[in-house]
Protein backbone atom coordinates (compact mmCIF):
# COMPACT_ATOMS: atom_id res chain seq x y z
CA UNK A 1 0.00 0.00 0.00
CA UNK A 2 1.46 3.34 -1.09
CA UNK A 3 -0.10 6.71 -0.29
CA UNK A 4 1.46 9.72 -2.01
CA UNK A 5 0.91 12.85 0.07
CA UNK A 6 3.08 15.51 -1.59
CA UNK A 7 5.30 16.41 -4.50
CA UNK A 8 9.08 16.56 -3.98
CA UNK A 9 9.87 19.43 -1.66
CA UNK A 10 11.90 20.54 1.31
CA UNK A 11 12.00 18.85 4.71
CA UNK A 12 9.41 21.23 6.19
CA UNK A 13 6.92 20.39 3.47
CA UNK A 14 7.42 16.72 4.30
CA UNK A 15 6.93 17.15 8.03
CA UNK A 16 3.64 18.94 7.46
CA UNK A 17 2.36 16.65 4.69
CA UNK A 18 2.89 13.42 6.63
CA UNK A 19 0.33 14.51 9.24
CA UNK A 20 -2.43 14.08 6.65
CA UNK A 21 -2.01 10.36 6.00
CA UNK A 22 -5.41 8.96 5.08
CA UNK A 23 -7.53 6.69 7.23
CA UNK A 24 -8.70 4.53 4.30
CA UNK A 25 -5.23 3.50 3.02
CA UNK A 26 -4.44 2.38 6.57
CA UNK A 27 -7.74 0.47 6.64
CA UNK A 28 -6.74 -1.34 3.45
CA UNK A 29 -3.44 -2.33 5.06
CA UNK A 30 -5.25 -3.65 8.15
CA UNK A 31 -7.85 -5.62 6.19
CA UNK A 32 -5.22 -7.29 4.02
CA UNK A 33 -3.05 -8.09 7.02
CA UNK A 34 -6.00 -9.61 8.91
CA UNK A 35 -6.75 -11.77 5.87
CA UNK A 36 -3.28 -13.29 6.07
CA UNK A 37 -1.47 -11.26 3.43
CA UNK A 38 2.05 -9.90 3.97
CA UNK A 39 1.58 -6.13 3.89
CA UNK A 40 4.04 -3.37 3.11
CA UNK A 41 2.61 0.08 3.97
CA UNK A 42 4.44 3.18 2.79
CA UNK A 43 3.76 6.90 2.55
CA UNK A 44 5.64 9.37 0.38
CA UNK A 45 5.53 12.89 1.75
CA UNK A 46 7.84 14.74 -0.62
CA UNK A 47 11.23 14.01 0.89
CA UNK A 48 13.89 11.99 -0.92
CA UNK A 49 13.16 9.26 -3.41
CA UNK A 50 10.02 7.16 -3.65
CA UNK A 51 9.92 4.41 -1.02
CA UNK A 52 11.06 0.87 -1.72
CA UNK A 53 7.95 -1.21 -2.32
CA UNK A 54 9.65 -4.56 -2.68
CA UNK A 55 8.15 -6.93 -5.25
CA UNK A 56 4.45 -7.19 -4.34
CA UNK A 57 1.81 -9.33 -6.00
CA UNK A 58 -0.66 -6.43 -5.73
CA UNK A 59 0.09 -2.75 -5.27
CA UNK A 60 -2.56 -0.35 -4.01
CA UNK A 61 -1.87 3.36 -4.62
CA UNK A 62 -3.77 6.40 -3.37
CA UNK A 63 -3.07 10.03 -4.29
CA UNK A 64 -4.54 13.40 -5.11
CA UNK A 65 -4.56 14.67 -8.69
CA UNK A 66 -1.72 17.08 -7.91
CA UNK A 67 0.54 14.11 -7.05
CA UNK A 68 -0.74 11.72 -9.74
CA UNK A 69 2.42 11.96 -11.88
CA UNK A 70 4.32 10.16 -9.11
CA UNK A 71 1.64 7.46 -8.95
CA UNK A 72 1.90 6.99 -12.71
CA UNK A 73 5.67 6.77 -12.44
CA UNK A 74 5.45 4.04 -9.79
CA UNK A 75 3.01 2.03 -11.91
CA UNK A 76 5.14 2.46 -15.03
CA UNK A 77 8.28 1.26 -13.26
CA UNK A 78 6.53 -1.75 -11.79
CA UNK A 79 5.03 -2.72 -15.14
CA UNK A 80 8.54 -2.52 -16.61
CA UNK A 81 9.74 -5.38 -14.39
CA UNK A 82 8.43 -8.11 -16.69
CA UNK A 83 8.25 -11.10 -16.67
CA UNK A 84 7.27 -10.49 -13.03
CA UNK A 85 3.73 -9.05 -13.05
CA UNK A 86 2.50 -6.93 -10.16
CA UNK A 87 -1.18 -6.11 -10.30
CA UNK A 88 -1.61 -2.37 -9.81
CA UNK A 89 -4.70 -0.77 -8.28
CA UNK A 90 -5.33 2.94 -7.84
CA UNK A 91 -8.01 4.51 -5.68
CA UNK A 92 -8.54 7.70 -3.73
CA UNK A 93 -9.30 11.25 -4.89
CA UNK A 94 -7.54 11.16 -8.26
CA UNK A 95 -8.99 7.82 -9.31
CA UNK A 96 -12.47 9.01 -8.40
CA UNK A 97 -12.09 12.17 -10.51
CA UNK A 98 -10.16 10.83 -13.51
CA UNK A 99 -10.66 7.06 -13.91
CA UNK A 100 -10.14 7.15 -17.68
CA UNK A 101 -6.75 8.81 -17.28
CA UNK A 102 -5.67 6.40 -14.52
CA UNK A 103 -6.56 3.43 -16.70
CA UNK A 104 -3.57 4.24 -18.94
CA UNK A 105 -1.20 3.16 -16.16
CA UNK A 106 -3.09 0.89 -13.73
CA UNK A 107 -4.71 -2.51 -14.12
CA UNK A 108 -7.65 -1.59 -11.87
CA UNK A 109 -9.13 1.84 -11.13
CA UNK A 110 -11.36 2.12 -8.06
CA UNK A 111 -13.52 5.08 -8.94
CA UNK A 112 -16.35 4.54 -6.48
CA UNK A 113 -17.04 3.09 -3.05
CA UNK A 114 -14.96 0.18 -1.81
CA UNK A 115 -15.65 -1.96 1.26
CA UNK A 116 -13.58 -4.66 2.96
CA UNK A 117 -14.84 -7.50 0.77
CA UNK A 118 -14.04 -5.56 -2.40
CA UNK A 119 -10.52 -4.76 -1.16
CA UNK A 120 -9.85 -8.42 -0.41
CA UNK A 121 -11.15 -9.49 -3.83
CA UNK A 122 -8.66 -7.09 -5.38
CA UNK A 123 -5.86 -8.32 -3.14
CA UNK A 124 -6.62 -11.89 -4.16
CA UNK A 125 -6.57 -11.14 -7.89
CA UNK A 126 -10.21 -10.73 -8.86
CA UNK A 127 -9.68 -8.96 -12.17
CA UNK A 128 -13.41 -8.74 -12.88
CA UNK A 129 -14.13 -6.53 -9.90
CA UNK A 130 -16.01 -3.30 -10.73
CA UNK A 131 -15.76 -0.59 -8.10
CA UNK A 132 -19.07 1.00 -8.97
CA UNK A 133 -20.95 -2.01 -7.61
CA UNK A 134 -19.32 -1.99 -4.15
CA UNK A 135 -20.97 -0.37 -1.13
CA UNK A 136 -19.20 1.97 1.27
CA UNK A 137 -17.76 0.23 4.34
CA UNK A 138 -20.12 -0.05 7.29
CA UNK A 139 -17.18 0.41 9.64
CA UNK A 140 -13.41 0.86 9.56
CA UNK A 141 -10.60 -0.75 11.56
CA UNK A 142 -10.10 0.79 14.98
CA UNK A 143 -7.23 3.11 15.84
CA UNK A 144 -5.71 0.30 17.88
CA UNK A 145 -5.77 -1.96 14.82
CA UNK A 146 -4.28 0.83 12.66
CA UNK A 147 -1.75 1.92 15.26
CA UNK A 148 1.40 0.49 13.63
CA UNK A 149 0.51 2.18 10.34
CA UNK A 150 -0.48 5.43 12.07
CA UNK A 151 2.92 5.63 13.73
CA UNK A 152 4.74 4.64 10.56
CA UNK A 153 3.07 7.47 8.67
CA UNK A 154 3.35 10.15 11.35
CA UNK A 155 6.70 9.59 13.04
CA UNK A 156 10.11 10.34 11.57
CA UNK A 157 12.48 7.41 12.17
CA UNK A 158 9.75 5.93 14.36
CA UNK A 159 10.25 8.56 17.06
CA UNK A 160 9.76 12.22 16.10
CA UNK A 161 7.26 14.40 14.28
CA UNK A 162 6.47 18.07 13.84
CA UNK A 163 3.20 17.40 15.63
CA UNK A 164 1.87 13.84 15.48
CA UNK A 165 -1.89 13.59 15.00
CA UNK A 166 -4.21 10.64 14.61
CA UNK A 167 -6.74 10.68 11.78
CA UNK A 168 -10.35 9.71 12.53
CA UNK A 169 -13.52 9.36 10.47
CA UNK A 170 -17.11 9.49 11.70
CA UNK A 171 -18.84 9.45 8.30
CA UNK A 172 -18.46 9.01 4.56
CA UNK A 173 -19.67 11.32 1.83
CA UNK A 174 -20.81 14.91 2.17
CA UNK A 175 -24.25 16.39 2.69
CA UNK A 176 -23.23 19.88 1.56
CA UNK A 177 -23.80 19.60 -2.19
CA UNK A 178 -21.11 22.12 -3.23
CA UNK A 179 -20.43 22.19 -6.96
CA UNK A 180 -16.64 21.86 -6.55
CA UNK A 181 -16.64 19.00 -4.03
CA UNK A 182 -15.33 15.60 -5.14
CA UNK A 183 -17.52 13.99 -2.46
CA UNK A 184 -20.78 15.62 -3.56
CA UNK A 185 -21.96 12.52 -5.44
CA UNK A 186 -21.25 10.17 -2.51
CA UNK A 187 -24.27 9.74 -0.22
CA UNK A 188 -23.64 10.77 3.37
CA UNK A 189 -23.28 7.76 5.66
CA UNK A 190 -22.45 7.86 9.39
CA UNK A 191 -20.13 5.26 10.88
CA UNK A 192 -20.96 3.36 14.10
CA UNK A 193 -20.75 5.49 17.23
CA UNK A 194 -19.72 2.56 19.42
CA UNK A 195 -16.53 2.22 17.33
CA UNK A 196 -15.92 5.97 17.71
CA UNK A 197 -16.25 5.61 21.47
CA UNK A 198 -13.66 2.83 21.59
CA UNK A 199 -11.32 4.85 19.39
CA UNK A 200 -11.61 7.94 21.56
CA UNK A 201 -10.94 5.97 24.72
CA UNK A 202 -7.86 4.37 23.15
CA UNK A 203 -6.47 7.64 21.79
CA UNK A 204 -6.94 9.47 25.08
CA UNK A 205 -5.59 6.75 27.34
CA UNK A 206 -2.89 5.12 25.20
CA UNK A 207 -1.82 7.31 22.28
CA UNK A 208 -2.41 10.81 23.71
CA UNK A 209 -2.14 12.50 20.32
CA UNK A 210 -4.39 15.29 19.04
CA UNK A 211 -7.12 14.07 16.68
CA UNK A 212 -7.80 15.30 13.16
CA UNK A 213 -11.24 14.31 11.88
CA UNK A 214 -11.16 13.73 8.11
CA UNK A 215 -14.92 14.08 7.56
CA UNK A 216 -15.67 16.60 4.79
CA UNK A 217 -18.47 17.93 6.98
CA UNK A 218 -19.21 16.71 10.51
CA UNK A 219 -22.02 19.18 11.06
CA UNK A 220 -24.80 16.79 10.08
CA UNK A 221 -24.30 14.59 13.16
CA UNK A 222 -22.20 16.83 15.38
CA UNK A 223 -24.57 16.40 18.34
CA UNK A 224 -24.12 12.61 18.16
CA UNK A 225 -20.33 12.94 18.10
CA UNK A 226 -20.41 15.36 21.04
CA UNK A 227 -22.61 12.92 22.98
CA UNK A 228 -19.89 10.29 22.62
CA UNK A 229 -17.09 12.71 23.54
CA UNK A 230 -18.90 13.84 26.66
CA UNK A 231 -19.58 10.23 27.61
CA UNK A 232 -15.88 9.29 27.48
CA UNK A 233 -14.74 12.53 29.13
CA UNK A 234 -12.78 13.60 26.05
CA UNK A 235 -10.20 16.35 26.76
CA UNK A 236 -7.60 15.75 24.03
CA UNK A 237 -7.22 18.58 21.47
CA UNK A 238 -9.05 17.94 18.21
CA UNK A 239 -9.90 19.60 14.89
CA UNK A 240 -12.80 19.09 12.50
CA UNK A 241 -14.71 20.63 9.56
CA UNK A 242 -18.33 21.74 9.50
CA UNK A 243 -20.62 24.31 7.94
CA UNK A 244 -20.86 27.55 9.87
CA UNK A 245 -24.63 27.11 9.68
CA UNK A 246 -24.38 23.97 11.85
CA UNK A 247 -22.49 25.67 14.71
CA UNK A 248 -25.22 26.90 17.03
CA UNK A 249 -24.32 28.56 20.31
CA UNK A 250 -25.41 25.47 22.23
CA UNK A 251 -23.09 23.26 20.16
CA UNK A 252 -20.23 25.73 20.50
CA UNK A 253 -20.49 25.61 24.28
CA UNK A 254 -20.32 21.82 24.14
CA UNK A 255 -17.34 21.99 21.76
CA UNK A 256 -15.45 24.20 24.18
CA UNK A 257 -16.03 21.76 27.04
CA UNK A 258 -14.51 18.84 25.12
CA UNK A 259 -11.39 20.84 24.18
CA UNK A 260 -12.11 21.45 20.50
CA UNK A 261 -9.01 23.30 19.39
CA UNK A 262 -9.88 24.20 15.80
CA UNK A 263 -12.60 24.16 13.14
CA UNK A 264 -12.51 24.55 9.37
CA UNK A 265 -15.50 26.16 7.71
CA UNK A 266 -16.30 27.21 4.16
CA UNK A 267 -17.52 30.70 3.35
CA UNK A 268 -16.30 30.26 -0.25
CA UNK A 269 -18.03 33.26 -1.85
CA UNK A 270 -20.13 36.27 -0.87
CA UNK A 271 -22.41 35.63 -3.85
CA UNK A 272 -22.85 31.82 -3.66
CA UNK A 273 -22.77 28.77 -1.35
CA UNK A 274 -25.07 30.51 1.11
CA UNK A 275 -26.36 27.11 2.30
CA UNK A 276 -23.09 26.70 4.21
CA UNK A 277 -23.57 29.87 6.24
CA UNK A 278 -27.36 30.11 6.42
CA UNK A 279 -27.41 33.14 4.12
CA UNK A 280 -29.06 31.81 0.95
CA UNK A 281 -31.40 34.77 0.46
CA UNK A 282 -29.04 37.50 1.64
CA UNK A 283 -27.13 40.08 -0.38
CA UNK A 284 -23.30 40.00 -0.22
CA UNK A 285 -23.28 42.82 2.35
CA UNK A 286 -25.93 41.08 4.45
CA UNK A 287 -24.07 37.79 4.22
CA UNK A 288 -20.90 39.54 5.35
CA UNK A 289 -22.57 40.98 8.44
CA UNK A 290 -24.12 37.62 9.37
CA UNK A 291 -20.89 35.70 8.85
CA UNK A 292 -18.81 38.11 10.92
CA UNK A 293 -21.30 37.96 13.78
CA UNK A 294 -21.24 34.16 13.80
CA UNK A 295 -17.45 34.00 13.53
CA UNK A 296 -17.13 36.18 16.62
CA UNK A 297 -19.39 33.74 18.44
CA UNK A 298 -17.36 30.74 17.29
CA UNK A 299 -14.14 32.41 18.42
CA UNK A 300 -15.46 32.67 21.99
CA UNK A 301 -15.40 28.88 22.24
CA UNK A 302 -12.83 27.65 19.67
CA UNK A 303 -9.38 29.28 19.49
CA UNK A 304 -8.41 28.42 15.88
CA UNK A 305 -10.77 29.02 12.96
CA UNK A 306 -10.01 28.51 9.27
CA UNK A 307 -12.54 30.06 6.89
CA UNK A 308 -11.94 29.04 3.28
CA UNK A 309 -12.58 31.51 0.48
CA UNK A 310 -12.85 30.67 -3.23
CA UNK A 311 -11.71 33.35 -5.67
CA UNK A 312 -13.26 33.87 -8.13
CA UNK A 313 -16.55 31.99 -8.29
CA UNK A 314 -18.82 32.22 -11.32
CA UNK A 315 -21.28 34.39 -9.42
CA UNK A 316 -18.62 36.98 -8.53
CA UNK A 317 -18.37 40.19 -10.54
CA UNK A 318 -17.05 43.66 -9.95
CA UNK A 319 -14.93 44.73 -6.99
CA UNK A 320 -17.36 43.93 -4.16
CA UNK A 321 -16.34 40.26 -3.61
CA UNK A 322 -12.65 41.15 -3.29
CA UNK A 323 -13.41 44.16 -1.11
CA UNK A 324 -15.53 42.08 1.28
CA UNK A 325 -12.86 39.39 1.62
CA UNK A 326 -10.21 42.04 2.30
CA UNK A 327 -12.54 43.56 4.87
CA UNK A 328 -13.08 40.16 6.50
CA UNK A 329 -9.31 39.73 6.88
CA UNK A 330 -9.14 43.17 8.49
CA UNK A 331 -12.21 42.90 10.74
CA UNK A 332 -11.56 39.35 12.03
CA UNK A 333 -7.84 39.26 12.92
CA UNK A 334 -8.31 35.97 14.80
CA UNK A 335 -9.36 34.23 11.56
CA UNK A 336 -7.14 32.15 9.29
CA UNK A 337 -8.52 32.78 5.80
CA UNK A 338 -7.12 30.40 3.18
CA UNK A 339 -7.90 31.97 -0.20
CA UNK A 340 -8.07 29.36 -2.96
CA UNK A 341 -8.24 29.55 -6.72
CA UNK A 342 -11.08 27.34 -8.00
CA UNK A 343 -10.09 23.88 -9.24
CA UNK A 344 -12.59 22.05 -11.46
CA UNK A 345 -12.03 18.39 -10.57
CA UNK A 346 -13.37 15.73 -12.90
CA UNK A 347 -16.71 14.23 -11.91
CA UNK A 348 -17.93 17.35 -10.09
CA UNK A 349 -20.85 19.56 -11.13
CA UNK A 350 -18.42 22.46 -11.49
CA UNK A 351 -16.35 20.48 -14.00
CA UNK A 352 -19.45 19.46 -15.98
CA UNK A 353 -20.70 23.03 -16.22
CA UNK A 354 -17.34 24.49 -17.21
CA UNK A 355 -16.68 21.65 -19.63
CA UNK A 356 -19.90 22.43 -21.49
CA UNK A 357 -18.85 26.07 -21.65
CA UNK A 358 -15.32 25.28 -22.85
CA UNK A 359 -13.73 26.81 -19.75
CA UNK A 360 -11.65 23.90 -18.41
CA UNK A 361 -8.00 24.44 -19.32
CA UNK A 362 -6.05 21.29 -20.37
CA UNK A 363 -3.27 21.74 -17.81
CA UNK A 364 -1.33 18.76 -16.40
CA UNK A 365 -2.66 17.50 -13.09
CA UNK A 366 0.28 18.86 -11.10
CA UNK A 367 -1.40 22.28 -11.35
CA UNK A 368 -4.63 21.17 -9.69
CA UNK A 369 -3.93 23.05 -6.49
CA UNK A 370 -4.50 26.54 -5.13
CA UNK A 371 -2.33 29.27 -6.61
CA UNK A 372 -2.62 28.05 -10.20
CA UNK A 373 -5.51 28.82 -12.53
CA UNK A 374 -6.92 25.85 -14.43
CA UNK A 375 -10.27 27.37 -15.42
CA UNK A 376 -11.28 30.43 -17.42
CA UNK A 377 -12.86 32.92 -14.97
CA UNK A 378 -16.33 34.02 -16.05
CA UNK A 379 -16.26 37.72 -15.21
CA UNK A 380 -12.57 38.57 -14.83
CA UNK A 381 -9.51 38.53 -17.06
CA UNK A 382 -6.63 36.22 -16.11
CA UNK A 383 -4.26 39.02 -15.09
CA UNK A 384 -6.91 40.76 -12.97
CA UNK A 385 -7.79 37.44 -11.36
CA UNK A 386 -4.22 36.65 -10.32
CA UNK A 387 -3.50 40.20 -9.16
CA UNK A 388 -6.56 40.16 -6.90
CA UNK A 389 -5.72 36.69 -5.62
CA UNK A 390 -2.16 37.70 -4.71
CA UNK A 391 -3.40 40.84 -2.97
CA UNK A 392 -5.72 38.75 -0.78
CA UNK A 393 -3.04 36.18 0.03
CA UNK A 394 -0.63 38.99 0.94
CA UNK A 395 -3.25 40.53 3.23
CA UNK A 396 -3.70 37.22 5.06
CA UNK A 397 0.07 36.72 5.30
CA UNK A 398 0.84 40.22 6.58
CA UNK A 399 3.14 39.88 9.59
CA UNK A 400 0.95 41.70 12.10
CA UNK A 401 -2.17 39.74 11.18
CA UNK A 402 -0.29 36.45 11.20
CA UNK A 403 1.05 37.20 14.68
CA UNK A 404 -2.41 38.15 15.94
CA UNK A 405 -4.25 35.06 14.69
CA UNK A 406 -1.55 32.63 15.89
CA UNK A 407 -1.18 34.17 19.34
CA UNK A 408 -1.32 31.45 21.96
CA UNK A 409 -1.23 28.62 19.43
CA UNK A 410 1.53 25.95 19.38
CA UNK A 411 4.65 26.92 17.42
CA UNK A 412 4.14 23.94 15.12
CA UNK A 413 0.76 25.30 14.08
CA UNK A 414 2.24 28.75 13.49
CA UNK A 415 4.85 27.20 11.25
CA UNK A 416 2.27 25.31 9.21
CA UNK A 417 0.12 28.43 8.80
CA UNK A 418 3.06 30.50 7.58
CA UNK A 419 4.32 27.80 5.22
CA UNK A 420 0.93 27.29 3.58
CA UNK A 421 0.45 30.96 2.82
CA UNK A 422 3.96 31.51 1.52
CA UNK A 423 3.71 28.55 -0.86
CA UNK A 424 0.32 29.58 -2.25
CA UNK A 425 1.51 33.11 -2.87
CA UNK A 426 4.69 31.91 -4.58
CA UNK A 427 2.72 29.81 -7.06
CA UNK A 428 0.41 32.67 -7.97
CA UNK A 429 3.31 35.10 -8.41
CA UNK A 430 5.07 32.71 -10.75
CA UNK A 431 1.93 32.47 -12.89
CA UNK A 432 1.46 36.24 -12.96
CA UNK A 433 5.14 36.82 -13.79
CA UNK A 434 4.87 34.34 -16.66
CA UNK A 435 1.86 36.25 -18.02
CA UNK A 436 4.01 39.38 -18.08
CA UNK A 437 7.01 37.64 -19.68
CA UNK A 438 5.09 35.49 -22.18
CA UNK A 439 1.85 37.43 -22.82
CA UNK A 440 1.33 36.06 -26.33
CA UNK A 441 1.16 32.49 -25.00
CA UNK A 442 -0.10 32.77 -21.44
CA UNK A 443 -2.87 35.37 -21.68
CA UNK A 444 -4.79 33.87 -24.67
CA UNK A 445 -4.52 30.43 -23.07
CA UNK A 446 -5.96 31.62 -19.76
CA UNK A 447 -8.65 33.57 -21.55
CA UNK A 448 -9.79 30.33 -23.25
CA UNK A 449 -8.78 31.48 -26.72
CA UNK A 450 -6.00 28.90 -27.23
CA UNK A 451 -5.95 25.25 -26.10
CA UNK A 452 -2.20 24.83 -26.61
CA UNK A 453 -0.54 24.50 -23.20
CA UNK A 454 2.18 27.20 -22.99
CA UNK A 455 5.79 26.05 -22.77
CA UNK A 456 6.11 27.77 -19.40
CA UNK A 457 3.83 25.17 -17.81
CA UNK A 458 5.94 22.26 -19.02
CA UNK A 459 9.02 23.91 -17.54
CA UNK A 460 7.16 24.65 -14.32
CA UNK A 461 6.03 21.05 -14.13
CA UNK A 462 9.65 19.89 -14.38
CA UNK A 463 10.54 22.23 -11.54
CA UNK A 464 7.72 20.88 -9.38
CA UNK A 465 8.59 17.25 -10.11
CA UNK A 466 12.21 17.86 -9.19
CA UNK A 467 14.24 14.66 -9.26
CA UNK A 468 11.41 12.91 -11.10
CA UNK A 469 11.29 15.38 -14.00
CA UNK A 470 11.71 13.63 -17.36
CA UNK A 471 10.70 10.20 -16.07
CA UNK A 472 7.39 10.54 -17.91
CA UNK A 473 6.92 12.01 -21.38
CA UNK A 474 4.79 15.04 -22.12
CA UNK A 475 2.31 12.77 -23.84
CA UNK A 476 2.03 10.65 -20.69
CA UNK A 477 1.56 13.76 -18.55
CA UNK A 478 -1.13 15.23 -20.82
CA UNK A 479 -4.53 14.47 -19.25
CA UNK A 480 -6.99 12.37 -21.18
CA UNK A 481 -10.09 14.54 -21.71
CA UNK A 482 -12.94 13.52 -19.44
CA UNK A 483 -15.92 12.06 -21.30
CA UNK A 484 -19.28 13.86 -21.21
CA UNK A 485 -20.14 14.07 -17.56
CA UNK A 486 -22.07 11.51 -15.64
CA UNK A 487 -25.50 13.01 -15.01
CA UNK A 488 -25.52 16.02 -12.71
CA UNK A 489 -27.59 16.05 -9.59
CA UNK A 490 -28.51 19.64 -10.39
CA UNK A 491 -27.55 22.08 -13.12
CA UNK A 492 -25.15 23.83 -10.78
CA UNK A 493 -25.21 22.88 -7.13
CA UNK A 494 -25.39 25.97 -4.90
Amino acid sequence: MLEILALPGNWLNGLIARQYAGVFPQAIAVWCSQAGHDVIYRTYFGCGGLPDLGDPDVLFVSCTSECSALAYLVAKEILGRLPRVTRTVIGGPHARCYPEDCARFFHVVVDGQCDRDAVLRLAEGDSDYCSETAPAPRELPSVEERLAFVKQASLLAGRWSLWPVVGLLTSFGCAGGCSFCTDCSNPWQPLPLDRLERDLRFVQSELRWPALFHDPNMGRHLDDVLDVMEHVGWRTPWVFEADLNSLSEAKLKRLGKVNCWGVGIGIESWTAYGHKTGTVDKSPAEKYATVCERLELVHKHIPAIAANMLWPSDTDSGSEPVDLTARLIEDCPFLWTPVNTPVAFGGTPMYAKLQREGRVLPLPFVFQTSGYLNIVPKHYGPIETMQSFIALVDAVSEWGRWRERTRGLPWRVKLGDFFYKSETGKRARRVLDSMAKCPDDMVPFHAGMDQQVPEWYWQEQDRLLGRFAGALTREELTPVPCPPQRALRQEDLH
